[in-house]
């Protein structure tokens, strides 16, 4: 077994499983840039070993990922557009790889799962959610468009008109309601997630990885692969969406934990 330890990302790698702990506990799994630079880094390089065959993306804390480090948002001020496009320069690629190595992705989610991190947990190949998972987008209460892949996996999952109501609605759902929707493989109880997640990445390992890696480049294939234009599209409305009024309010307003107060367009 080896262990790859940086600040806020853990991988370890045994039997042919690459186990990645998300670890920015107090934050809830926030993302900001240098998160998201480092859990990049950790997810290429287990997609790029010999010896791995699955891999599963786990957290620590209370929170799998809430999405954007709002506060860092509003802390960023005039330099939020420049600050949300490094982002992007990070995020595209991670959830690139996710979607499109060789490897079967697996993501063990609990808590809550959120913005950006819905974008995350989708671009996984297998999703496994334990009861009491809650899951929302968050954007439209802070003016501005899904990011990180959710536009694209959403439609792609659950059809264009929910996709569009979870978003303009901002609903709340739970991990039973994700399961019937089609965002996610299957619910267990919360102290049973990890052996759940855990047998279930080693039975993946188990099995023929190169067969399993072109089964998932055909079914992927079969999705018409805009992915890759869906993302930077994302990132470029994002960003050009914090220079609106209604942002700025939107950020505000969900630090000050009230609801916005949106301008007539």
């Amino acid at each position: 077994m080896s262990t790859t330890t940086q600040a806020r990302v853990i991988t370890e790698v045994n039997d042919g499983v690459a186990t990645i702990t998300l670890a920015n506990v107090e934050a809830r799994n926030a993302i900001d840039v240098p998160f998201a630079e480092e859990i990049r880094e950790h997810v290429d390089e287990a997609a790029a070993r010999d010896d791995v065959g699955a891999l599963l993306v786990r957290a620590d804390g209370r929170a799998w990922c809430v999405g954007g480090a709002l506060d860092v948002f509003s802390e960023s001020g005039d330099g939020i557009h420049d600050y949300i496009t490094a982002i992007g320069r990070a995020f595209i690629p991670l959830v690139t790889t996710l979607h499109e190595c060789s490897k079967i992705t697996i993501a063990a989610v609990h808590g809550a799962v959120g913005g950006g991190g819905i974008g995350l947990m989708l671009a996984h190949d297998i999703v496994i959610a334990a009861e009491g998972t809650v899951m929302a987008l968050g954007y439209s209460k802070i003016g501005t468009n899904p990011d990180g892949g959710s536009s694209h996996f959403l439609v792609r999952d659950i059809g264009y008109r929910r996709a569009l109501e979870l978003y303009v609605r901002n609903e709340r759902i739970d991990a039973a309601q994700a399961l019937e929707l089609g965002m996610i493989n299957r619910v267990v109880a919360r102290d049973e997630l990890e052996a759940e997640a855990a047998a279930y990445a080693a039975a993946v390992a188990a099995g023929p990885w190169r067969a399993q890696g072109a089964t998932k480049r055909l079914l992927r294939q079969a999705q018409a692969g805009l992915l890759a234009r869906q993302l930077d599209d994302e990132f470029r409305m994002f960003a050009d969406h914090t220079r609106e009024p209604d942002f700025a309010e939107g950020v505000r307003a969900f630090l000050e934990k009230r609801e916005p107060r949106f301008g007539a367009a």
